[in-house]
């Protein structure tokens, strides 16, 4: 006789159901090394923070959407992945902006 185990619902749908304490876990489990990821690539300790306040903001409004075909923090670093993304293309846009209008950044 095999004993079944209820399914326990997934950190994700937890959060995406609004359960602070579950998005208040993965945050402390997840912090550190979001932050690392995004100051190695932008050497910039004040950006770094900007760019992983914004990720997991984006944790909480689209958890609805995690389907769970990777592990959640897969899924976190694919998000940050965006985040760094559009925060570059956010840059090279004002740059060429400036250029075009000869001003100093």
């Amino acid at each position: 006789m095999q004993l079944s185990v209820p399914d326990q619902p997934s950190t994700v749908a937890r959060i995406a159901a609004g359960d602070e304490q579950a998005f208040a876990a993965f945050y402390r489990e997840h912090l550190d090394a979001i932050v690392a990821f995004f100051a190695r690539r932008v050497g910039d300790r004040e950006l770094a923070f900007d760019l992983t306040a914004e990720t997991f903001a984006a944790v909480v409004a689209g958890a609805g959407g995690y389907r769970g075909d990777a592990p959640p923090a897969a899924w976190l670093f694919g998000i940050a992945r965006n985040k760094l993304r559009e925060s570059l293309r956010r840059d090279r846009v004002a740059d060429e902006a400036r250029r075009r209008l000869r001003l100093e950044p």
